[in-house]
């Protein structure tokens, strides 16, 4: 063994970035409307809402302004919760450290 190191040429690297990608990670934030949407078809939500309506028809107006105000506290708290775990989880993500790299006798950055 000669002692140096090898790396890959140019025009390697241009095949292997084609062939493999960049190896970079996607991560996409939903929009508010997008959690607000997921988080009304789940069952219970869509429960509150059937159950909404059947309240309503039989004029329990109380009833329905409970419901209502609970439905929607749980709406809003589920969408500030899930956007402060996605704003977390794409900081991890893109977490930059510098790395030095040694080649031979030369030091890059």
């Amino acid at each position: 063994m000669s002692g140096k190191a090898k790396g890959w040429t140019n025009d390697e690297s241009i095949w292997l970035t084609k062939t493999y990608g960049s190896g970079a990670m996607v991560i996409n934030k939903p929009t508010i409307c997008d959690i607000f949407i997921n988080e009304l078809f789940r069952p219970l939500y869509l429960f509150i809402i059937f159950n909404l309506g059947l309240q309503l028809e039989i004029q329990y107006y109380l009833f329905c302004i409970i419901l209502t105000i609970s439905f929607v506290g749980g709406i809003a708290i589920t969408i500030n919760e899930v956007i402060k775990v996605n704003d977390k989880i794409f900081e991890m993500a893109f977490y930059e450290v510098e790395l030095n790299v040694l080649r031979g006798e030369k030091k890059k950055k």
